[in-house]
């Protein structure tokens, strides 16, 4: 008995942490989140079905205009955002948290790099002004 409970303890943990590793992220900064991604948007959960999500586009920074988007949310072991009906996000076209994806109202910092940012902007630039807003949000808090 004493060592069916070790086995099973042992497999407990071993599920545990391999559950926790497949949703580890390496942090990315706003730039490359924005340059990587196939589409910048906000936008309103209209609905959560199958693996997909539905929006209602608020705004659009990087991607085509439209008016609906549809984006694959597979599940937690792809690291993908618990999008939740009626719930406003930005959304980095790459569909996974290690992106950037966040509820809009945490998103100010990003929100106000896409109104200083200019696409003839040297990367260089770039990172200096997210810096400089990184600096400014420390200040504020």
């Amino acid at each position: 008995m004493a060592r069916l409970l070790s086995t099973l303890g042992a497999l407990f943990l071993t599920l545990t942490v391999n559950l926790a590793l497949a949703c580890s992220c390496v942090p990315t900064d706003l730039l490359t989140n924005y340059k990587s991604a196939s589409s910048v948007f906000s936008g309103k959960v209209v609905e959560v079905k199958d693996g997909h999500v539905k929006f209602i586009v608020l705004k659009t920074w990087k991607g085509p205009n439209l008016k609906f988007r549809t984006v694959s949310s597979p599940g937690i072991f792809n690291c993908d955002y618990p999008f939740v009906v009626g719930h406003k996000y930005l959304v980095y076209g790459n569909g996974n948290l290690c992106d950037g994806t966040k509820e809009l109202s945490s998103a100010s910092m990003d929100l106000e790099f896409f109104a200083r940012y200019k696409t003839y902007m040297s990367d260089a630039e770039a990172r200096a002004l997210e810096k400089s807003l990184e600096t400014d949000r420390g200040r504020s808090q």
